[in-house]
């Protein structure tokens, strides 16, 4: 007799919190955040330690976040630690920077997470834009008019990326979290197979592939070839529609992936763990916007072979 699969759960990102309260929202905007996810019957989302502050502010009250989130009915199952100074050419920069990430993880732990989540960050060069920076709205424009600086080294760039997961997955492990790795357009880690040069390198079996659907399209991958390369390495996934023309993370169906094929892979594949809707949508719709969104990704489910192991 075949042993049951672990059941995959659907969750929210954190673009809810972002999309409905701004970047970062204000410590009672997030609790305001996590009341309205339990109302809108949401069990499973994620939280942000942008930079010092947050993460502070989560070690100095963990036991009444712990409190309410028992309360709410509220899970949450990745921690994303938001500190670009992980991956700085400075050491000095980076060493200040695992103290806090170590801090992280405690929070992590505490809040009873599975995983951290990282990003690699555009690389060091000169930027006329930047698609997003803490205090100001998310901009997806892919002009980000980028230029080399003098002495621009790429090695050395790849080497602080590969030795700041070394060192997290090294410091998650001992919390039993993996660390989460998101390919993002524009960072220095950016597709897969940006992404499977970092797990070789790194060769640590915390370090995982958070597989956000949207930016794999947006970076013009075929998305089930994108899964099939990295399928034994998925620790998270990211669910938003995309049409391979920006970087939005649009409400299924405004986008051209074919969420049928890529379901039915996951459905085939070992995969366990968290599924998070991750939609940009104005504020005024942010509520019926996930609850849609959550009604149509339901359905097409449902159509995929993954409905026996899928829990909202």
């Amino acid at each position: 007799m075949k042993k049951a699969k672990k059941p995959i759960r659907l969750g929210v990102a954190y673009a809810f919190q972002i999309a409905k309260y701004g970047y970062p929202p204000s410590f009672e905007d997030l609790d305001q955040g996590l009341r309205d996810l339990s109302r809108l019957g949401f069990r499973y989302t994620e939280l942000e330690g942008l930079g010092k502050g947050w993460n502070r502010h989560f070690a100095r009250h963990r036991k009444r976040y712990c409190s309410m989130l028992s309360d709410l009915g509220i899970h949450i199952y990745n921690y994303c630690i938001v500190d670009p100074s992980l991956v700085s050419l400075d050491k000095a920069k980076r060493k200040k920077a695992y103290e806090l990430y170590d801090e992280g993880c405690e929070n992590a732990a505490a809040f009873g997470a599975e995983s951290i989540h990282l990003a690699s960050y555009a690389p060091p060069l000169k930027f006329s834009r930047r698609p997003y920076k803490l205090g100001e709205e998310y901009n997806f424009n892919l002009d980000y008019r980028p230029m080399l600086p003098a002495g621009f080294d790429w090695k050395a760039c790849w080497g602080a990326v590969v030795d700041s997961c070394r060192r997290a997955c090294e410091t998650a492990a001992k919390y039993k979290l993996n660390v989460l790795m998101e390919p993002r357009v524009g960072e220095v880690i950016c597709n897969s197979e940006s992404m499977l040069m970092l797990l070789k390198e790194v060769d640590h079996p915390r370090l995982k592939a958070n597989f956000d659907f949207a930016h794999f399209v947006a970076q013009k991958e075929i998305l089930p070839l994108s899964w099939a390369k990295l399928e034994k390495h998925v620790g998270g996934i990211h669910i938003a529609d995309n049409n391979s023309k920006d970087v939005e993370h649009r409400q299924i169906g405004q986008g051209i992936i074919d969420f049928e094929t890529i379901l039915q892979l996951i459905a085939q594949s070992n995969y366990v763990g968290y599924m998070g809707l991750d939609f940009f949508v104005s504020k005024r719709n942010v509520d019926r916007a996930f609850v849609e969104g959550r009604r149509l990704f339901t359905d097409r489910v449902r159509e995929s072979g993954l409905g026996k192991r899928f829990e909202v």
